[in-house]
């Protein structure tokens, strides 16, 4: 078993940990985890959880070689995505269903899908104000 489904599986499965697990193209088997702005991936070679950003993950700007935390197994690397979303919102895509968190800092417009890099969750800044009818 790889290392990204060995993560996935001891989450409890991709759907019951929200994560997405997928191949990113010629058979390699990827979970990826977006908060925010930021792409944390477990590969097939290691448990090490890359950290990307959206725009670079998209492959949209050069990116440097991502940040890697180590971890040296599916708990180490589980709990490592668990903790970078405590706190956050949990959305689905509208394109593709894939999960993605948000941090508490206020969203206005679209912030797109790692996944599909097509779809996202649209924010509108007039469902996200609080306080009387004035």
């Amino acid at each position: 078993m790889l290392p990204s489904e060995e993560v996935v599986m001891f989450a409890g499965g991709a759907q019951m940990a929200s994560l997405n697990l997928f191949d990113s193209g010629g058979g390699c088997m990827i979970a990826a985890q977006q908060v925010d702005d930021s792409v944390y991936v477990v590969g097939q070679d290691s448990f090490a959880v890359a950290k990307s950003t959206l725009d670079g993950w998209l492959n949209e700007v050069d990116q440097p070689d991502p940040p890697i935390i180590d971890c040296f197994d599916a708990e180490g690397a589980w709990e490592m995505l668990r903790n970078l979303r405590l706190g956050c919102f949990v959305w689905q895509c509208g394109g593709c269903e894939a999960w993605m968190f948000t941090s508490n800092r206020p969203w206005i417009g679209i912030l797109r899908c790692s996944t599909c890099g097509e779809g996202g969750v649209y924010f509108r800044h007039a469902d996200r104000h609080v306080g009387g009818d004035q």
